[in-house]
């Protein structure tokens, strides 16, 4: 009798569980806009319901071991934009969307090889310390370590608004001397690859903000020079580095195309250019890809 119970509550247990997942997946609409993506490209992904008020603190999504949160775009729909790593292998990935506890999406998502070239430059002993200090110098690995610290916290929160309207523009018409993704050599040594889009420009040309965000970072730091970082909202950061001149000061609300520095050489540069980056939730990913 005790046995048959206990196996009543359980089955009882189980049916309401079942019930209440099956119910909420039937309530939301989950549209992926790509389930074929390069390495350092985007998914867009959208929450809809007809019936339910969604709470973005209740949603998360999760996609080779990094976690993305949803936000509001209206009472019933969410959304994120799911960033893929240039250091992400190619193949078959599982995207997971989690209610609260409760998983209530799987999908496999198809990575494929960025195929990124190799940017090979030279530079001279005192630029390259800038990259590869001597354990000596603690007085550069110093002020890395404050410049490295000072970048987190601007990007440490991010905006719970849409700050920025639609496709994102070119900052500047240039020559794209290093693509995005690229293989970075120093000297003849792997340094790393490639976080952005290099644009080489001459010295004093105008640099816009390639969305509407609100400006969290506006300094001089060692490598990457007069530099400028952008909250976009949603998780959403544009940076824009070695600039000569800055037009725009931390806090500063900016609208798209609004002229915010102009190019220059500062910091760890061969020659003026312009170092544009786009990250998302903390991911490095292809600026053009937010163009298009």
């Amino acid at each position: 009798m005790k046995n048959k119970l206990k196996l009543s509550l359980l089955f009882f247990i189980f049916m309401i569980l079942l019930f209440s997942t099956t119910s909420l997946a039937s309530d939301v609409e989950i549209i992926l806009d790509n389930i074929t993506v390069k390495q350092g490209g985007v998914i867009k992904v959208t929450l809809t319901s007809n019936s339910l008020d969604l709470d973005p603190s209740n949603y998360k999504a999760e996609f080779a071991g990094s976690n993305f949160s949803f936000y509001q775009v209206e009472n019933n729909t969410l959304e994120t934009f799911i960033a893929i790593s240039y250091w992400t292998n190619s193949g078959i990935k599982n995207l997971k969307i989690k209610e609260n506890s409760n998983y209530i999406y799987h999908k496999n998502i198809q990575i494929q090889k960025g195929n990124f070239p190799e940017s090979w430059i030279e530079v001279s002993e005192d630029k390259e310390e800038l990259v590869r200090p001597d354990e000596e110098d603690k007085a550069l690995k110093k002020k890395l370590k404050e410049d490295r610290e000072k970048v987190a916290r601007a990007r440490s929160k991010s905006s719970s608004q849409k700050l920025y309207e639609n496709n994102f523009i070119w900052p500047l018409k240039g020559t794209i001397s290093t693509d995005y993704g690229a293989a970075r050599y120093v000297n003849g040594s792997l340094q790393s690859r490639h976080s952005g889009i290099d644009i080489a420009a001459e010295t004093g040309t105008t640099v816009k903000a390639s969305n509407t965000g609100k400006i969290v970072l506006a300094a001089d730091l060692t490598v990457t020079g007069k530099t400028i970082i952008i909250d976009h909202g949603h998780n959403i950061f544009s940076a824009y580095a070695h600039l000569s001149k800055m037009t725009v000061q931390k806090n500063e609300k900016i609208n798209k195309g609004d002229k915010i520095g102009e190019i220059g050489s500062t910091g760890f540069s061969t020659g003026p250019h312009l170092h544009w980056t786009i990250k998302v939730s903390n991911i490095f990913v292809n600026p053009k890809v937010f163009i298009n």
